[in-house]
């Protein structure tokens, strides 16, 4: 994975963080679309990253209490992982 690969996971990750920012409680953001299960063991090493690291920094807004999870099924193995604001 190069530089430009991690520069855009947090990107993606600074996109919650600023969603955070402005959000009011009880506004909601989609997340991630997929199958965040099967994405951290797909093939692509910057699909696993980017699964993983989103993951990661919801599960701590998620045990810190400052948002509640979500998701709606999209389709067979699609889902949009939904946070609202606590």
């Amino acid at each position: 994975m190069n530089m430009n690969d991690l520069r855009d996971i947090e990107s993606e990750v600074d996109k919650i963080r600023d969603w955070l920012t402005w959000s009011k409680v009880g506004d909601k953001l989609i997340y991630y679309r997929g199958f965040l299960a099967g994405d951290m063991k797909e093939e692509d090493p910057k699909v696993v990253r980017l699964a993983k690291r989103i993951q990661e920094v919801v599960n701590e807004l998620y045990e810190t209490k400052v948002v509640t999870l979500i998701q709606r099924k999209v389709d067979e193995e699609c889902y949009e992982y939904i946070a609202i604001k606590t």
